[in-house]
C-alpha cells in the first residue's frame, strides 16, 4: 500500500531521465495500485493517484518495452488518454489487442490511429465496432480546430479512410434496399401513424454524405451504395441547403436606404439537373411496390414522393410522366380514394392524399374523387375559446384568437388549401344566383340561405372559392 501523499513524488520519479530501468517496474506498480485506507478505497488518495498517473503515462510508455509493463499501463488508462497517446504515436496498432481487452474502441482512438499513414488499415478494422453516431464523430472530430476561425488549415481526412467510414455509414440503408420483402425494418411502413424506416432519416449516412458534395456525382453511380446515395440526396439535400441558408442569414432582412427591402437572388438548387437525372431510378421508391398492406404502404410511398417533388421542383419537368403513372398506381393499388369507414379517424389521411395528388397526379377522375372526399369532411367552423384571465395576458394584442388562428389550431386550414389545390376555381357570374340569396351586414359573417331553409354562418375570408353550392345542403 502506497501513502497517498507520496504520489506526486512517484510522478516526478517516473519522468526523471536518470531513473534506471531496474526501478521502472516498482514505479509503475506504485502508480497503478489503487489507493486504500483502513476503511476501503481512499477517494481523495485515488484522485491524487490518477492525476500523477496521467502526468507520468507518456514518459512511462516511452520507456516500457516489456509487454507486461505496457499491459499494466494501458489497462489503467482511460479512453481520452488512449486517444491522445494514439494521436502522439505512443500507442500503436500493436497495442490494440491489449487495449480491446479492457476498452471499447472510441472515435478518438480510431482518429488517433488513422492520423499515421501506416495504421489506416488498422483504424478501418475498428469501424465495424462503432455505432452510427460514433461514425459521424470520426468525421466531425477529425479537425481539432474546426471551431477556431483563425486556425491554420488542417490536413483533410485520408480518402481511403473516408471511403471506409462512408461505406460503413451507408451499409444499413444499402442492405435495406437490396431485399425489402425479407428485411424486417420495412415492417415500420405497415403502421399508419409511422412512415419509412429510420435509415432514410438524417442519420450518420446523410451527415457524412453531406460533407462531400463534390463527390455526389460519382457516388450516385456507385455499384453497391449508389441507390442509397440517391435516396438520401432526394430526401435531404435541398432541405439541408435551405436550413443552412436560413442559419447563415440569421433571419435578418436586407433593406435599402429608403427602407424598401432588397430582393435576394434566387439561390441555386442543391441538386442540379444532372444529379436529378441520376437519382431518377430511386425517385418513386420502387422498393415499396411489393410490400404488404398496400393501403398503408402506398400512402407512405405517395407522401414521400410528393415531399421529394416539393423540395426539388425540377423533378416534375424531368419525370412528369413517371410521376403521374406512379401516382395513379398508388391510388389504384392502395385504394386511397375510397370512402373511409370512420371519417374522423381518417381526416388527416384524406387531406394528405389530396395534397399529394394535387402535386403529382394529372388524372381528372382521381382529382374529382379527391375533391369529393374533401367535401365529406366537416365544414370549417370557428369556435371561440372561453375567456381565461391567465391566457388574456398572452393573447392580448395578438391574433391568437382570430378566426384564422383558430382554424389552424384545429387543422382546418389544410382542408381548405387542399380543396383549392385539387379543384380549379370556377368562373364567377356577374349576377347572383336566383337559388341562393346572400345578405351581408358589416361586422357579421355571411349567411347563405338555400331553398330548403338551411342557413349556415360562414366567415367571409375562409369560404373556399370552388364550384359548390353555398352550404352543401
Amino acid at each position: 500500500m502506497v501513502n497517498a501523499g507520496t504520489y506526486p513524488l512517484w510522478q516526478q520519479l517516473a519522468v526523471t531521465e536518470e531513473l534506471p530501468n531496474e526501478a521502472l517496474p516498482a514505479v509503475i506498480e506504485a502508480l497503478c495500485t489503487t489507493s486504500r485506507a483502513f476503511y476501503g478505497v481512499d477517494n481523495r488518495g485515488e484522485e491524487s493517484r490518477k492525476q500523477a498517473f496521467a502526468a507520468a503515462l507518456p514518459a512511462l510508455l516511452q520507456r516500457a518495452t516489456k509487454p507486461a509493463l505496457r499491459r499494466q499501463l494501458l489497462a489503467q488508462a482511460d479512453d481520452k488518454q488512449l486517444a491522445d497517446l494514439a494521436d502522439q504515436g505512443l500507442v500503436t496498432a500493436a497495442d490494440l489487442p491489449v487495449i480491446l481487452r479492457t476498452h471499447r474502441p472510441t472515435p478518438g482512438l480510431v482518429i488517433g490511429l488513422a492520423r499515421h499513414p501506416g495504421q489506416i488499415n488498422d483504424a478501418i478494422g475498428l469501424l465495424a465496432q462503432l455505432h452510427d453516431t460514433d461514425l459521424e464523430r470520426v468525421v466531425d472530430d477529425w479537425n481539432p480546430h474546426r471551431y477556431s476561425f483563425d486556425a491554420e488549415p488542417y490536413p483533410p481526412v485520408p480518402p481511403a479512410f473516408f471511403d471506409a467510414v462512408l461505406e460503413y455509414a451507408l451499409a444499413p440503408l444499402a442492405r435495406l434496399l437490396q431485399d425489402p420483402a425479407r428485411h424486417e425494418r420495412w415492417q415500420i411502413s405497415e403502421h399508419a401513424s409511422l412512415g419509412l424506416p429510420l435509415e432514410f432519416g438524417e442519420g450518420a449516412g446523410w451527415r457524412i454524405l453531406a460533407t462531400c458534395p463534390d463527390r455526389w456525382h460519382d457516388l450516385v453511380r456507385h455499384p453497391t451504395l449508389g441507390t442509397a446515395v440517391q435516396h438520401l440526396l432526394l430526401d435531404h439535400a435541398e432541405v439541408e441547403a435551405r436550413r443552412t441558408r436560413l442559419m447563415e442569414s440569421g433571419g435578418d432582412s436586407l433593406a435599402r436606404a429608403d427602407g424598401a427591402p432588397v430582393e435576394r437572388p434566387e439561390p441555386a438548387p442543391a441538386l442540379d439537373s444532372g444529379l436529378l437525372r441520376a437519382c431518377l431510378p430511386a425517385l418513386c421508391l420502387p422498393e415499396m411496390v411489393s410490400l404488404p398492406k398496400p393501403s398503408v404502404t402506398c400512402r407512405h410511398r405517395l407522401s414521400r414522393i410528393a415531399k421529394r417533388v416539393r423540395y426539388n421542383p425540377g423533378l416534375m419537368e424531368i419525370a412528369a410522366e413517371q410521376l403521374h403513372a406512379v401516382a395513379d398506381e398508388c391510388v389504384r393499388r392502395g385504394r386511397l380514394l375510397t370512402l373511409p369507414r370512420n371519417p374522423k379517424d381518417n381526416r388527416n389521411k384524406t387531406i394528405t392524399v389530396a395534397e399529394d395528388l394535387a402535386r403529382l397526379s394529372a388524372n381528372p377522375m382521381h382529382l374529382a374523387k379527391a375533391c369529393a372526399l374533401l367535401t365529406t369532411l366537416d365544414q370549417p367552423t370557428v369556435v371561440s375559446t372561453p375567456p381565461s384571465p391567465r391566457l388574456s395576458r398572452i393573447t392580448e394584442g395578438t391574433d391568437l384568437d382570430s378566426p384564422v388562428r383558430l382554424l389552424e389550431r384545429n387543422y382546418q386550414h389544410r382542408r381548405v388549401a387542399a380543396l383549392l389545390a385539387v379543384t380549379p376555381p370556377a368562373p364567377r357570374s356577374p349576377r347572383p344566383s336566383p337559388r341562393c340569396t346572400r345578405s351581408n351586414s358589416p361586422g357579421s359573417a355571411t349567411e347563405a340561405t338555400s331553398p330548403t331553409g338551411c342557413t349556415r354562418p360562414r366567415p367571409p375570408s375562409l369560404r373556399p372559392t370552388t364550384a359548390r353550392r353555398c352550404c352543401g345542403c
